[in-house]
């Protein structure tokens, strides 16, 4: 260390940030910081300082501080850790931004806004101006004239050289999410933007483009925040420079034997961007939002609601880590055994917590103790995904514990505290005090009624209640504002049905009219109807209006995924509602592009262009592409309700032949057969028109395979024979088809006036999972169809898969919004449909119960 410094006061600034003092030297050229107690001093930087005598002074890295002078601007820069007794400001902060020493009125002054700071005087300070260049080297004078070469902290905004970088792309914008950041690392890369930032070399961006932020440590401890522009490279087109070989290096060396190495200083930031492309090399990282009040006040009552549930506890940086993992079967591996849902929860939370475990030592607990010797174990006895696993869990802890089940409270605490549940409780001292006041109670004493009604007083409590003792067993009498609390206490712990209800309520409590009162909770309660199935809705069948010529109604529909052959793993199938004329065309995929080229292609170049289409709801048949198709061709575009297939009975009434007869090959080559397939069903009668699809369409019958005699004989007068086929062709008619099934019809009464239904879902449920959805308001009714509003959106469905939904109150009612949130109201000309029976249907000649069910009356209620 160098000998002490003549002066024995200098000024010092107190930073509001940090707390410490710092002093202000103008005889040093940079700015110097001490090491923290715990900052490993090895190996030390490449940077030299020296003391005002030309001893070294050993420096260890570089750090960026952002000081709070207290003059109202931020002011960042780098200072060099070095063995200093006390941070100081050198004159290169000074110079960079503006400020002056006034020694006489002991203050630092900012030129730039006039405001100072006052400052104090270090006592007895032994402390030696620091220099970044040896006086005693010869080349010193150099060195003084470019003082950007030994200063770190300084900055070039501009390069001296005309390159820049241009990156040429193509396609869309690429955008990828931010990444999380240790907590720590995040302060320092904070500050790191917040300097270059100042230094002019980045500049915020609106750009549509964002690549992750990357960080990188350097060898001086600090760190060097960077894109990770790989997403961006993919879409750069690529710039085929001739590298030069590294093998080929040493040819021009012969004869040399003085070497120097030259590192750039901030070489990231030497080779500007173009400004046509500075945009697409935004770095995108989490960004403060900006609230409204409203939101403001929600979010402290979320925290106020947090603080009030648990007692959460501030992550400290200096504290051993410890990882708490379980698996569950809901959350980790349903499908794996024990040891691999064990291992797969344990590599899962490394993921999920890499930002905070990285160059960390923790410690990983789990109950499932074999996975303690894993790092043990031959690596033979492992799955090639368990030995990826185990690789990934090495790079950041081998250290494994076993704890116990019954202690590994962390881990259990996630996936246990929603499967909690508390019945409902009773408040009897509520009840006691109503009963004081409840008129309807006096009035039933007064009347002589047959229920002994007496005080009794509450089990280990001093409350009395009002109870009847008329059956043996005391029945506490329940006010009429408690008494839908007491329903649900008893009656959602099972969910009963009616009468179970009533005697479940009857048995312990009491009340005028306690058994059409029950009945009538119990028949509205909003879950039993979502859950429960009682009868399904069964409309009579409908029919088409009959097409007035052949082609004339087309309908479709696809089938599939199957078997795949000849690169073909889906059918599209047609079929002509007046002929009865099937086709059907394999498809290699379901895009509206491959439905609508082989419809227009198999369909409309042969038998001209239909004038309705029925087709489900697919994707394909709503694409913008079929509907500008139907458009162009002039076709009126029929779409049947959602998981309804009835609708489209036609085409489904093909599906079932054209499948037996493939299973029949016994084949999966299914395209090979398809054709062979067709031609069988063409030629085959079809009882409801009592004649053969080719018939209708030919005019004859076709020729089969290895039929050897044909009946008919050809006509020589051609003109004749045309003549009489156009007569035969228009003379006509179509047939309606036969309804083979005979269904009983039941659709309940409550749907003619319901306001709102449940929707039965149709598409493959969990176990468990609720059969009905809603209850969703009804908007307009119709003979078949209901339109409902679904999450604001006006959907239209089949009465078939509606169900009366019946409230108690207008308190359990909680409708639907729509998306400008307003509540959808009915049209005022919409009126219950009325039901009209098929009559091929049967009737139901005895009389039947509220939910449709068939009872014998007695005689003297017929």
């Amino acid at each position: 260390m160098a000998e002490p410094s003549q002066h024995t006061s200098r000024l010092f600034l107190l930073d509001r940030k940090s707390g410490q003092k710092v002093l202000i030297d103008s005889g040093s050229e940079i700015c110097v910081i001490p090491p923290s107690p715990t900052m490993n001093k090895s190996p030390q930087s490449n940077f030299s300082l020296f003391a005002a005598n030309n001893t070294k002074i050993p420096a260890y890295g570089m750090v960026r501080k952002e000081l709070n002078l207290g003059l109202r601007r931020p002011f960042i820069w780098t200072f060099i850790i070095a063995d200093v007794s006390s941070p100081i400001i050198g004159a290169d902060f000074l110079k960079h931004f503006n400020l002056l020493i006034d020694f006489k009125k002991k203050r630092l002054m900012d030129v730039e806004t006039s405001l100072f700071t006052p400052c104090g005087f270090f006592s007895n300070i032994v402390q030696p101006s620091i220099l970044t260049v040896n006086a005693n080297i010869s080349f010193k004078n150099i060195l003084e004239e470019y003082p950007d070469l030994s200063n770190p902290s300084l900055i070039s905004k501009s390069a001296s050289h005309g390159t820049v970088h241009h990156i040429i792309t193509t396609g869309p914008p690429v955008t990828v999410r931010p990444r999380r950041l240790h907590p720590k690392l995040y302060d320092a890369v904070k500050v790191e933007f917040e300097f270059l930032l100042a230094q002019g070399i980045i500049r915020p961006s609106k750009s549509p483009r964002s690549s992750p932020l990357h960080v990188v440590p350097k060898s001086d401890s600090t760190v060097r925040p960077v894109g990770d522009y790989r997403q961006l490279n993919s879409v750069t087109e690529f710039d085929s420079y001739p590298m030069p070989y590294l093998n080929d290096f040493a040819h021009a060396l012969h004869g040399k034997r003085i070497f120097s190495k030259i590192d750039i200083f901030k070489a990231f930031h030497q080779i500007p961007i173009a400004e046509c492309d500075i945009p697409k090399t935004c770095k995108k990282d989490s960004k403060p939002l900006n609230w409204s009040s409203e939101a403001i006040t929600a979010f402290q009552r979320c925290k106020q609601a947090l603080a009030d549930a648990a007692l959460l506890a501030h992550p400290s940086p200096s504290a051993p880590l410890a990882l708490h993992v379980d698996a569950s079967d809901y959350a980790i591996g349903v499908l794996q055994c024990l040891h691999d849902r064990e291992l797969l929860a344990i590599y899962s939370a490394i993921r999920h917590f890499r930002y905070m475990l990285e160059a960390r030592d923790f410690t990983v607990f789990t109950d499932h103790k074999p996975l303690t010797y894993a790092f043990r174990q031959k690596s033979d006895k492992c799955s090639p995904r368990q030995i990826r696993q185990l690789d990934f869990i090495s790079e950041f802890t081998t250290n494994i514990v076993h704890i116990p089940g019954s202690d590994n409270i962390a881990a259990d605490v996630l996936s246990r505290v929603s499967a909690i549940t508390f019945p409902g409780q009773i408040d009897y001292d509520c009840i006691a005090e109503t009963q004081q006041t409840d008129q309807e109670l006096h009035t039933l004493i007064a009347s002589g009624t047959s229920l002994e009604l007496k005080k009794v007083t509450f089990p280990n409590s001093s409350t009395e209640i009002m109870c009847d003792l008329s059956t043996g067993t005391a029945r506490p009498y329940i006010p009429k504002q408690h008494r839908q609390d007491v329903f649900s206490a008893i009656h959602n712990l099972s969910h009963p049905g009616i009468r179970r209800s009533v005697h479940l309520m009857k048995q312990r409590f009491v009340w005028p009219s306690i058994s059409s009162d029950v009945a009538k909770r119990a028949r509205h309660c909003l879950a039993c109807q979502k859950s429960k199935i009682h009868r399904h809705t069964r409309s009579h069948l409908s029919s088409f209006q009959e097409p007035s010529q052949r082609f004339d109604h087309v309908h479709l529909d696809l089938i599939g995924p199957l078997p795949p052959s000849n690169g073909n793993t889906y059918c599209l199938t047609m079929i002509d509602r007046f002929s009865k004329w099937p086709e059907a065309q394999p498809l290699k995929d379901i895009t509206a592009e491959a439905v609508a080229e082989v419809f227009f292609s198999s369909w409309v170049s042969r038998f001209g262009t239909p004038a309705i289409l029925t087709t489900e709801r697919g994707r394909q048949f709503e694409s913008s592409l079929f509907k500008a198709l139907s458009k162009l061709l002039g076709v009126q575009k029929c779409r049947t309700t959602g998981y309804h297939p009835q609708a489209n009975g036609m085409i489904e009434e093909l599906h079932r032949p054209l499948k037996s007869a493939i299973k029949c090959h016994a084949t999966e080559r299914w395209t090979e057969i398809l054709p062979i397939i067709l031609l069988g069903l063409r030629a085959s009668l079809k009882e409801d028109i009592l004649c053969t699809p080719a018939e209708l369409v030919f005019g004859t019958t076709i020729r089969l395979p290895g039929e050897m005699f044909d009946s008919s004989k050809p006509d020589d007068d051609v003109v004749n024979f045309v003549s009489k086929l156009k007569s035969i062709m228009q003379s006509l008619h179509p047939k309606p088809p036969k309804h083979h099934s005979k269904r009983p019809v039941f659709i309940h009464p409550g749907l003619l006036e319901a306001t709102h239904v449940f929707l039965r879902r149709d598409m493959l449920r969990r176990p468990l999972q609720q059969p009905y959805d809603g209850p969703f308001k009804v908007l307009q009714r119709k003979d078949k169809v209901f339109f409902l509003d679904i999450n604001g959106k006006r959907v239209s469905v089949s009465i078939d898969r509606c169900k009366p939904a019946f409230f108690l109150n207008t308190e359990d009612l909680q409708l639907p919004q729509t998306k400008n949130e307003t509540p959808a109201t009915v049209e005022p000309n919409a009126t219950p449909a009325t039901v009209e029976h098929d009559p091929t249907a049967s009737t139901p000649t005895q009389p039947s119960t509220r939910s449709g069910r068939k009872v014998h009356l007695p005689t003297r209620y017929r």
